[in-house]
Parts: structure tokens; sequence; C-alpha cells
């Protein structure tokens, strides 16, 4: 068996700094891969990104989280709070992610959409393995550390 990646990508042309699909779901397979290593989790997963328009993204917001308003990514992990169960593969959870927020984000700190695409799919990773920066400061910050560190082994193995 091998880790499952469903990637749904909204329709129409890829926008500028943006990775093609294909390329995406290698990213996104990267990605998984050195979580599993740096977390230890020792089977196959499973998990399903979305990018989605501002519109979506608000109505998953404000249907979930109470917050009308959009933003950059949900996650809905299948895991959290869990032991890590002895099945395979083992189903993460759902990350979502507004493009055009992203897009935005991008150009606010002065890198590519693709980089913060890369910085928003580490969030939510860590999100869909219970990590919660919005309990405590302690929290946040050990996320922080981990997303950091997580993305720096990601651009070395991409040769970046």
């Amino acid at each position: 068996m091998a880790d499952e990646i469903l990637l749904q990508n909204l329709p129409g042309p890829v926008p500028s700094g943006f990775p093609a699909a294909s390329d995406l779901r290698k990213d996104i397979a990267l990605l998984v891969s050195l979580l599993k290593k740096e977390q230890k989790i020792p089977s196959d997963v499973s998990i399903s990104v979305s990018l989605v328009s501002d519109q979506s993204m608000q109505q998953l917001n404000r249907d979930f989280r109470g917050k009308d308003r959009t933003t950059d990514v949900l996650s809905f992990s299948q895991i959290e709070g869990m032991e890590f169960p002895d099945i395979e593969p083992l189903p993460l959870g759902d990350i979502v992610i507004s493009r055009a927020q992203c897009i935005r984000q991008a150009s606010d700190k002065g890198h590519s959409p693709e980089h913060e695409l890369h910085i928003l799919l580490i969030h939510g990773l860590y999100h869909l393995l219970g990590f919660d920066h919005e309990t405590s400061e302690k929290d946040a910050r050990q996320m922080e550390r981990l997303e950091k560190k997580l993305l720096r082994w990601f651009l070395k193995e991409r040769g970046r």
C-alpha cells in the first residue's frame, strides 16, 4: 500500500505562481512523508486536500467555526485526540485552502503563492494531528517550531 492523497482543485486555469495539480500532488506526498517521519507515524495515511473559492471557505468557516468570513486554511481531522489507530491507510482527514486567500497572503508576505501554499499545507497537516495554536501561547510556539522545521526539511528535499 501507499499513502492516499485526494486533491480537489478549482476548475479553470492555474493562477500565476501556483503549482499545477501534478506538481502539487507530489509536494503533498513529500510533505506527508516528512511529517510521518517526524511524528513517527508508522502506517500509510489517507488525506484529502481541497482548494476552494473564498465564498466556499467563508461558508465552511461560518458553518464549522461560527466565523462568517473567509480564512486561509481549515482542517477536519479524522483522528484528533486518538493514538494512531491500527488501521491502514490511517485517515488523517481533510485540509481545505482558499486559493484566493493564499495568493493574497503570499503577496502581503512578499513570497510566491506556491511557498504560501506549502506553509498552509504544513499548518493544516499539524492541525490534522491535533496540534492547536489557539489553546495557549506554549502550544502556539510548539506548533510554529514544528511547522518551520518541516518547511526547512521540505525545501531541502526539493533542493531549495
